[in-house]
């Protein structure tokens, strides 16, 4: 077996919110061990976007605390598998929470679901998780427009904060949401989002100095052609200020963006697998680090490939398009276990920034056989 070597870097700063976010107290968060359910049980549910960027019924999945569980639990229509959840349909919110929110955007032939793992657990720590559907590059779109996904990757980063708004405004019943600040985080395509939800600015020409040669980097040819009027930058790809932290997951596609705008992402912690052979370790995560402003965070998965951060491999078919799935057969530390390590850090992370609580820091300071890096 490969052996599991998580690299990171953090920052012991506190989070600095952009200048305009709303500052309003939230209920303190109390420290939980990340690596475990937190004191909540875990409420679910779904409700649909009528219209967001020229697409309608886009569907959300929220994740959120709640002290009055219902009876049985309940699953996810993971894109017509149905998966068991460790969580309750439609329980009532425990408004004693702290009810941080924490946006998530999935990769490219994935789903809002595809991280419940993730998602489960930091509603259990007192977090709301808000993840919309992105209509075009979901699984059931992956086959349609692979290699065409521009006019769809440029309504992400508008579907996000439509979601994010929609949950503030009270689209599930009886949560009550204690500031509009929130954390990002994104996988793959969802990571690029993230850059773009965070403060990237997004430039078509950018791209094609970077894709349209022989020598281009491996995401080129999932994307296909991005190119852009300033007028639809600025209806749809414009970052969110109320974003104070962010977390890429195997983030791909730098060479999209301004470069000088990537320092203006808000406390990042990068993470990237090194057998990463969709969006290549060396090729697309160090350079996205390297873009990144201190203070930012790497964390390097030795052995980890693309999807061990998400529950893609609890699908039957996924060894088809996810050769990580595989695991230490296939020569890949064991997704399930990049996973659950992946999830106990997100939490710590969010706890220690978004939820400003020391003892998540402490957590990861504190963790046997980790080495602490940072710029």
């Amino acid at each position: 077996m490969r052996a599991l070597f998580v690299a990171l870097a953090v920052t012991a700063c506190a989070p600095r919110p952009p200048d305009d976010a709303d500052t309003t107290p939230a209920l303190p968060i109390a420290f939980s061990d990340p690596a475990a359910d937190g004191p909540y049980d875990v409420g679910i549910s779904t409700f649909l976007l009528p219209e967001v960027a020229g697409y309608t019924n886009v569907p959300v999945e929220v994740w959120y605390p709640t002290s009055s569980p219902s009876a049985e639990r309940t699953t996810y229509d993971f894109v017509g598998l149905p998966l068991p959840a460790n969580g309750y349909r439609d329980a009532p919110p425990d408004l004693t929470a702290p009810n941080l929110v924490v946006a998530f955007s999935h990769g490219f032939g994935g789903a809002r679901q595809q991280n419940y793992t993730m998602a489960e657990r930091l509603a259990s720590h007192g977090f709301v998780v808000v993840a919309p559907d992105h209509p075009g590059t979901t699984t059931l779109d992956f086959l349609a427009t692979y290699g065409d996904l521009g006019p769809s990757l440029l309504r992400r980063p508008y579907t996000v904060r439509a979601a994010v708004d929609a949950v503030l405004d009270g689209a599930v019943k009886g949560l009550d949401l204690h500031r509009e600040t929130y954390g990002m985080i994104g996988h793959s395509l969802g990571a690029w989002t993230a850059l773009a939800v965070s403060g990237g600015a997004l430039s078509s020409d950018a791209f094609h100095a970077a894709c349209d040669g022989d020598d281009h980097p491996a995401s080129c040819e999932i994307i296909g052609d991005i190119t852009y009027t300033d007028e639809e930058v600025e209806e749809y790809g414009q970052p969110d200020p109320r974003v104070t932290t962010t977390i890429l997951q195997s983030p791909g596609g730098y060479y999209s963006f301004e470069s000088s705008s990537l320092a203006r992402i808000v406390r990042p912690l990068v993470m990237g697998g090194t057998l990463d052979d969709t969006l290549p370790y060396e090729a697309e995560t160090v350079p996205t680090f390297d873009l990144l402003a201190s203070p930012a965070t790497l964390m390097t998965l030795e052995g980890a490939g693309h999807y061990g951060y998400t529950n893609m491999c609890d699908l039957s078919i996924a060894t088809m398009f996810a050769k990580d799935c595989e695991g230490v057969e296939g020569g890949f530390a064991d997704p399930f276990v990049v996973r659950e390590l992946a999830a106990e850090y997100v939490v710590a992370w969010m706890g220690s920034t978004l939820g400003e609580q020391p003892q998540y820091g402490d957590w990861l300071g504190a963790r046997d056989g980790v080495e602490w890096l940072q710029k």
